[in-house]
């Protein structure tokens, strides 16, 4: 069962919202529980929800409610629905899963949980690679990302790094997640795990990673295609 929330101070939105999301997600195989709040100085931190729809612009700043969310549930996914798409870069800090305008909010929805249908099936994925210890089993998700150097490539995660035989390339192939993306020819990045996005580099953590010049407008369009509708 995924808990959902669907978070607007604007009621009569609220309930449009809230019935279009219930409507797409009975058409997926996700069982789901959906919970609407209009005011959102009343979020129950006790709850760990797996999915939040949240509208920016509220008494409360969405992305400043995002944040706090973020720091206790950071696997929780966070929908950003607004009109305002120059806050696209502002909400980083909160990995947003997607973005959705307000205005293309019916047009845009059922792609959205058809994202997050699949981001489930997707999750539990597990990949297969040769290492210096021998065969090891990764989810996907599991994956920061993954860097190619002297003919061999380094698999970061979280908390540990594992040196695979596989050339980068192949890697990419056999992970074909919509989340991973080739941001230059040395590396393959987990786009949910990048908090912060600079003209001719992005963060994972503390790391620094590198665009390449030929993929900048690629990588923007990747992250912008991958978390957003706009």
């Amino acid at each position: 069962m995924k808990k959902i929330i669907i978070i607007d101070d604007n009621t009569q939105e609220l309930e449009l919202i809230s019935s279009h999301i219930q409507k797409e997600f009975q058409q997926t195989s996700l069982d789901v529980e959906i919970t609407s709040l209009n005011d959102p100085f009343l979020y129950d931190f006790s709850i760990s929800y797996d999915i939040i729809f949240i509208d920016i612009e509220m008494p409360k700043n969405g992305i400043q409610l995002a944040n706090e969310i973020y720091i206790k549930y950071p696997l929780s996914k966070l929908i950003f629905i607004t009109h305002r798409d120059d806050l696209v870069f502002d909400s980083f800090q909160a990995h947003p899963f997607q973005f959705i305008k307000k205005e293309l909010f019916i047009d845009s929805i059922a792609q959205t949980v058809r994202a997050l249908e699949k981001y489930y099936i997707l999750v539990d994925k597990t990949i297969e690679f040769k290492s210096t210890a021998g065969l090891i089993k990764i989810k996907v998700n599991d994956i920061d990302y993954i860097e190619s150097h002297n003919h061999r490539c380094t698999l970061h995660t979280k908390n540990n790094q594992v040196i695979i035989w596989n050339k980068l390339n192949e890697i990419e192939s056999m992970i074909n997640a919509p989340q991973m993306c080739r941001v230059h020819q040395s590396y393959l990045v987990n786009l949910t795990k990048v908090s912060h996005l600079e003209q001719n580099g992005l963060y994972i953590q503390s790391h620094y990673i590198p665009i390449s010049r030929a993929k900048k407008n690629t990588v923007k369009e990747s992250y912008l295609q991958y978390t957003s509708d706009l």
